[in-house]
């Protein structure tokens, strides 16, 4: 458990720019932040952090390894979650994921199944919007998606779990373009517009005047 407050620390720096943000944030005292980010950085024996001032921000390493902390940070949000839903230890509960998300939610019902063997756990996958109708028919119990825009559901509780980025790949030959002459002059693959990360990915494009 030490390790994953260590991670959940971390990802509080990340977030917020310093150690004295994440302190306030993480009701924890600047020093305890210092020395959990020490301890973590000679675990991984490579620092994390490029420290100016009293500001600090991800090196390289620290950018690597942040999607993975927050990733185990979501898992065992959805055990935690999963567990507190859960008001006997038998019955049926239903979970709805989108595909993205199924893996790690996998991993986590597992073990809640192998803690309460006589629990029934069932998942449904489907894209967001359609998981967000479901939750608001009462087909389902609870769901892993991308936040909706439109209309919520009324008398169900949001909590964010985690934030990923926006990225264009291409080709290390074309590294000296921007990414807006990129999309102007090259073909590209893209998420669906009617999912929610297709919207997204087509308010950023359109940002950027293509």
């Amino acid at each position: 458990m030490s390790n994953l407050r260590f991670m959940r620390t971390f990802a509080a720096v990340a977030r917020y720019g310093s150690f004295a943000s994440a302190a306030e944030h993480l009701a924890m005292t600047q020093s305890a932040v210092s020395m959990q980010m020490r301890a973590l950085e000679e675990e991984f024996d490579h620092p994390l952090f490029d420290r100016v001032g009293r500001s600090v921000s991800l090196n390289a390493m620290g950018r690597v390894l942040l999607p993975h902390a927050e990733q185990l940070l979501t898992q065992y949000q959805t055990m935690r979650m999963l567990a507190a839903g859960i008001e006997s230890t038998a019955g049926p509960v239903t979970i709805g994921a989108v595909e993205s998300a199924v893996s790690a939610l996998a991993r986590a019902v597992t073990q809640i199944k192998q803690a309460q063997p006589h629990l029934e756990i069932l998942i449904q996958t489907a894209r967001s919007i359609e998981l967000t109708a479901k939750l608001d028919a009462g087909e389902i119990d609870c769901a892993v998606l991308v936040e909706p825009t439109g209309r919520r559901p009324a008398g169900v509780r949001w909590t964010p779990l985690y934030r990923e980025p926006l990225v264009l790949l291409a080709s290390s030959a074309l590294k000296s373009a921007s990414a807006a002459k990129l999309l102007e002059t090259e073909r590209f693959l893209r998420f669906d517009r009617t999912q929610r990360t297709g919207a997204l990915i087509d308010r950023a494009v359109r940002r950027q005047h293509v």
